[in-house]
């Protein structure tokens, strides 16, 4: 859960009551860092004391709710299509914005690789090619897979299509 609570006491600007004690406020603050889960975060909190000058107990309660955030995943880029160098091994750094669980699937070809595969929120990925000697463009389907904080339900997936050509001969 990211949710943060904070209790502390703030004293009153004057200091003082009318019987000359301090008066203190329980205040409460929440952060969050973004709710990923499918569902809102919801905290009840309640504070109870006595209330300085009436001697009374005083209760408060505070609801809380963070509706689940929208889902962020994808590689820094332009487009949709990375065309690559195939005239020797090489790689590249792909930054990746997200704050979702991600992993990288790529079908597996030989000559296209991805370290690390996988990771939380944002990152840089290095995406490794071989040199093409297939005599032929290669192409390859990439997927970024985003997932909810207990890896579970697909909530976002998007596609890349990395091309690695045939290097060009001089003539």
């Amino acid at each position: 859960m990211h949710l943060l609570f904070e209790s502390f006491l703030i004293p009153e600007l004057n200091g003082s009551s009318s019987n000359g004690e301090a008066i203190t406020y329980e205040t409460i603050c929440a952060y969050n860092a973004t709710n990923l889960n499918a569902n809102p975060l919801i905290a009840n909190v309640t504070f109870t004391g006595t209330h300085p000058m009436l001697d009374e107990p005083v209760v408060v309660r505070y609801r809380f709710e963070l509706p689940p955030a929208a889902p962020v995943l994808g590689f820094d880029v332009p487009e949709s299509t990375i065309t690559l160098d195939g005239t020797q091994p090489g790689s590249i750094n792909l930054d990746i914005d997200s704050n979702l669980k991600w992993e990288i699937i790529n079908g597996s070809p030989e000559w296209l690789t991805f370290t690390p595969a996988n990771g939380t929120g944002d990152g840089t990925v290095e995406c490794s090619f071989t040199e093409n000697t297939a005599g032929h463009n290669l192409e390859a389907m990439v997927s970024l897979v985003g997932r909810r904080p207990d890896g579970t339900d697909i909530v976002k997936r998007v596609e890349y299509t990395f091309i690695l050509p045939v290097p060009q001969t001089e003539p």
